[in-house]
């Protein structure tokens, strides 16, 4: 028994120098429990040479129970279960930044639409030609290496057809064995200020406006924020289902209703930025808007 102790203060020692989970270590040598064991009794019996060992009965019942632990260990293990309980608990969190992806809009492109993930999206235009998608991501892991193996799996599809490109996301895969994870905390896409934009909203949608040249549509079923710079030239028009669901620090002004028919009721607004020689339309949810 005091070799046992002292084979698994060894194995807690080494793993702190390695900075591995100690579980890591046990679950995986816990056959030398029985070679330890083993070997100690054997050890006994050779320093006593001669003499009569007599095991009483509770030595008995100790044996016994250590050897029944033991092949049920084996089960789980071969089962997988245990492996699959030790990597739960050696798990740690890991917050990381996606490769960014980068994509060239030719000059046949003449709308872009995306289709926003199960999370956060920042959409920002800019004076590019390019679209360009930065992702972070909260990753459940047991190392740095697995939790950038679970995110790498995560895809930015770009599909071209006619003048049309259409921009979709597929998350990193949900789970790797038992508990680990990786989920897309946020997007943020740069895209050209010239080219026509849908977005199809589900969640949470912010859009910085610093410059404007083109017309936007938003299909939304979440939250779209828009934050707009001096100088930038658009009409903001909403159609919600109560006037309560408009707020920012412009003045937005209700331009009409629905129908007493409509399930469920339409308020149409709409908040005049410059010369509002653009437009985004808002279709649904709720819609601030914030001149900075």
């Amino acid at each position: 028994m005091g070799i046992l102790l002292i084979s698994m203060g060894v194995f807690l020692f080494v793993s702190q120098l390695n900075g591995r989970a100690a579980v890591e270590y046990i679950v995986k040598g816990w056959p030398l429990v029985l070679l330890l064991l083993g070997g100690e009794v054997l050890f006994y019996s050779f320093i006593h040479k001669g003499e009569q060992v007599n095991f009483d009965l509770f030595s008995i019942i100790t044996i016994c129970l250590i050897g029944l632990f033991t092949l049920g260990i084996y089960g789980l293990w071969y089962t997988g279960v245990v492996p699959l309980v030790a990597q739960t608990v050696s798990s740690q969190n890991f917050v990381l930044a996606a490769e960014p992806e980068t994509f060239e809009v030719d000059g046949t492109t003449e709308k872009i639409i995306i289709e926003a993930p199960d999370c956060s999206l920042t959409v920002r235009p800019v004076r590019s030609r390019s679209i360009s998608v930065y992702g972070s991501a909260q990753v459940v892991a047991d190392s740095k290496e697995t939790a950038q193996e679970l995110l790498s799996a995560h895809e930015v599809l770009f599909r071209k057809s006619g003048e049309i490109l259409q921009v979709s996301f597929n998350g990193p895969r949900s789970a790797k064995g038992f508990g680990f994870r990786a989920d897309m905390t946020g997007y943020t896409v740069w895209i050209p200020e010239d080219v026509d934009v849908e977005i199809i909203n589900r969640r949470s949608l912010s859009i910085h406006l610093e410059n404007l040249r083109s017309n936007w549509l938003i299909k939304n079923l979440g939250q779209v924020e828009i934050f707009a710079r001096d100088g930038v030239d658009a009409v903001i028009k909403a159609v919600v289902d109560a006037e309560g669901l408009l707020g920012g620090n412009v003045d937005w002004k209700v331009i009409g209703e629905g129908s007493k028919y409509d399930r469920p009721f339409k308020i149409y607004a709409e908040a005049v930025l410059g010369n509002g020689d653009h437009t985004v339309n808002v279709l649904g949810g709720s819609v601030t808007v914030n001149k900075i």
